[in-house]
């Protein structure tokens, strides 16, 4: 926070894009700017690393909460396809509110191991799901798969940003491009097999509890 407050002070352009990703060592404690945050605003940044306090510094200094992060485009797979590979566009023009939601606090680094503390977790995700929404980000707005930060947020079984999107107005049964509202999401995320038989339950009612008190149907039922 003290760093950026400290660049803010001496000229930097609180929404300069990331132009490319950083090299870093595959065990480090450094900060990892991957391929899929090349686009992206500090802010977005910020959100999608769920770091709040940041987030406010930066529309202290003149960041712009409301800009979406760019396309994300497909890579190739194999080293010999490189030539003649013609990317694809496949994600992108996420809100901040949606990366607050799909990001983590884990500097970027993922380990195939539990979270210790998925309730802490997601509350980092709420205050900066509240920090973003709290500057007007536009709880409705679908990103390239036509998906809202409740179709996210319901993915990833995360019930109390779900009622704060909610109770902020969001539409509960929006449609994204496959034609799922959140409970459908929620619902085959409750599902999904443990593979590794972590615990990532969060207390109190579930993410499709939430949704359906909140009046939430699944698509097969919007039209009856």
């Amino acid at each position: 926070l003290d760093t950026v407050n400290a660049l803010l002070v001496y000229g930097a352009n609180p929404n300069e894009r990331l132009l490319k990703p950083n090299p870093v060592q595959r065990a480090s404690e450094d900060w990892v700017l991957k391929t899929p945050l090349v686009g992206a605003t500090p802010y977005w940044i910020a959100a999608s690393f769920r770091e709040a306090e940041i987030m406010r510094a930066l529309t202290d200094g003149g960041a712009d909460p409301l800009l979406t992060n760019e396309e994300q485009w497909s890579l190739p797979r194999n080293r010999e396809d490189r030539d003649s590979y013609t990317p694809r566009v496949i994600g992108g023009f996420e809100t901040t509110v949606q990366a607050a939601i799909k990001g983590d606090s884990t500097r970027g680094r993922y380990y195939v191991q539990a979270n210790p503390d998925p309730a802490g977790e997601e509350q980092l995700a709420l205050a900066a799901v509240r920090a973003a929404a709290d500057q007007g980000v536009n709880l409705n707005h679908t990103d390239f798969t036509e998906s809202t930060a409740l179709h996210d947020a319901a993915a990833r079984t995360l019930p109390n940003i779900i009622r704060e999107l909610a109770e902020r107005g969001a539409d509960i049964n929006a449609l994204n491009a496959r034609e799922q509202t959140s409970l459908d999401l929620a619902i085959i995320a409750e599902n999904r097999p443990n593979f590794f038989g972590f615990d990532t339950s969060i207390p109190g009612p579930s993410a499709s509890e939430v949704l359906k008190g909140f009046g939430a149907v699944k698509s097969e039922e919007l039209n009856r």
